[in-house]
């Protein structure tokens, strides 16, 4: 558009078609998918991905590489929302689902909580929660009932707010331990104490 009275000022306006997806980011979509795959599905780091695009004509630092990163995981969590109907459709010709419901977290730092369906290992959901307490897992439990329903067992870590938690949302459902979080338990209980109390003596 451009004023008549003053040819050389003028602005456009970008079709519907050609707005960008994310408001600043003058990243093409194709590119962020690229970015997102490269980093999260091959496990490739920030300069190995800088390196790969400016063999390919393109150039982005490496703090712009870790935003386009995270765009493609809001935007990945966004289209795994959008099939929530056919996923549990996915789930109900399977004959139900078995869930493993973990939470991994950094010392001082929010907790990764995922549930994982345990036939095919596909992660059904995934959020950023305070903790592993009850109160902060119920309403990610709760959603995920009304959203696919009721599972056939539970595979739970160990930790008590998730036992609670689980109990409470599901009732009736039987709750399993995770082998995996057994055993690694039953380790620090038996062998890294007597170990650390062996090297404390001996030195």
């Amino acid at each position: 558009m451009a004023c008549k009275d003053h040819s050389d000022e003028y602005f456009s306006i970008q079709g519907a078609t050609k707005a960008p997806l994310i408001p600043k980011c003058n990243t093409d979509l194709n590119v962020i998918i690229l970015i997102g795959l490269l980093r999260w599905r091959l496990g490739m780091k920030r300069h190995e991905i800088r390196a790969f695009l400016v063999t390919k004509g393109i150039y982005l630092s490496t703090g712009t590489i870790s935003n386009r990163s995270l765009d493609f995981i809001l935007l990945f969590k966004q289209l795994h929302k959008n099939k929530c109907e056919e996923i549990k459709a996915l789930i109900e010709r399977k004959g139900g689902m078995i869930p493993h419901m973990d939470g991994t977290h950094r010392a001082g730092g929010r907790v990764v909580f995922v549930l994982q369906e345990g036939y095919d290992n596909m992660v059904i959901d995934a959020d950023l929660i305070p903790s592993e307490a009850e109160e902060h897992v119920n309403p990610f439990l709760s959603e995920f009932k009304i959203t696919y329903g009721s599972p056939l067992v539970i595979v739970r870590d160990m930790a008590k707010g998730l036992a609670l938690s689980s109990s409470k949302i599901f009732l009736d459902i039987p709750l399993h331990i995770s082998q995996v979080h057994f055993i690694r338990n039953l380790e620090k209980d038996l062998i890294t104490e007597y170990h650390k109390k062996l090297k404390s003596s001996i030195v």
